[in-house]
């Protein structure tokens, strides 16, 4: 058996200034970084033979004081880096939600039958994403990992594990540097953990907006 531990990012600059981030390279936050911590102190302990990260600044910093913590080695992975948003990418929400908001919504609603202008399909998306958790399983298949990466990359990665319509990904909540975790054993996958986020010494309330 093993286990393929999730987690987001912590809280990114962008994050704070209500921007959507997609594929560009904000830095974590003050808050970000306590955050990456808590989470490193709620994996300490377990036996993880790898952390694999997103090219990123907001994840890699995050995988960063994870891989510190449990004396481990960082792997940085260009496929976990988030889907790609195209033209909507680094507006503030409320911009976007203003010239864009249908639009918007309707990915949302569906992001399998749609794409932004620009952006990226959400099927190669899926299909780079799963490719990686396929490479880590088998260079690791009797042996725990942690994947730091992002948001839509956490809701995926469950979804394609389970076989969830990825028209349905949304119905999931991803937080900053909540904790999701994988289990295989066998060809029996299944979700052990999903947005756990107890180990965060700050209020979890609910997103004004969803955060890609």
């Amino acid at each position: 058996m093993s286990k393929v531990y999730i987690v987001r990012h912590g809280e990114s600059v962008w994050n704070l200034e209500q921007r959507l981030q997609g594929g560009q390279d904000p830095a974590l936050s003050d808050a970000g970084y306590r955050q990456a911590a808590r989470v490193a102190q709620a994996l300490e302990g377990l036996r993880v033979a790898a952390v694999y990260s997103s090219p990123l600044r907001r994840a890699s910093e995050t995988a960063r004081v994870i891989a510190d913590a449990l004396r481990v080695p960082l792997r940085v992975h260009g496929d976990l880096r988030e889907i790609g948003m195209g033209e909507w990418e680094g507006l503030p929400y409320p911009e976007l939600l203003g010239r864009h908001g249908e639009a918007y919504r309707a990915w949302i609603a569906a992001p399998a039958d749609r794409v932004p202008p620009g952006g990226e399909p959400m099927a190669a998306f899926a299909d780079r994403v799963k490719a990686v958790l396929g490479e880590v399983r088998e260079k690791y298949p009797e042996e725990d990992t942690v994947l730091v990466t992002h948001g839509v990359v956490a809701r995926v990665l469950v979804a394609r594990t389970i076989g969830l319509d990825l028209n349905h990904i949304y119905r999931m909540r991803v937080s900053n540097c909540s904790l999701s975790c994988l289990t295989f054993e066998g060809d029996f996958p299944r979700v052990g953990l999903l947005n756990q986020v107890g180990h965060l010494d700050t209020r979890i309330g609910e997103d004004p907006y969803t955060m890609v």
